[in-house]
């Protein structure tokens, strides 16, 4: 497995411990690469949300779980379609 199937490997693992309810997974990955992410708790809920939506590795139900929660929160999902 090279390094980029292996980071989209934890990613998908952490967004899954995310969505039920575990969120140090995915601050951790964050962090170990370095990556900043908003304060709100809303905005940073948005984005893992909009991450969530737009890996079609990740199951369709927790996807379409993601593009709800953006609906609900007044965000847009940038729906191509696919969560009809």
């Amino acid at each position: 497995m090279d390094v980029v199937q292996q980071y989209q490997r934890q990613l998908d693992q952490a967004l899954i411990a995310y969505m039920k309810g575990d969120e140090k997974p995915f601050y951790d990955l964050l962090e170990e690469h370095g990556i900043a992410f908003p304060m709100h708790p809303t905005t940073r809920c948005g984005g893992v949300m909009k991450t969530i939506k737009a890996r079609p590795t990740l199951p369709r139900q927790m996807r379409k779980k993601a593009k709800q929660w953006l609906e609900q929160h007044g965000m847009e999902s940038l729906d191509d379609g696919d969560l009809q």
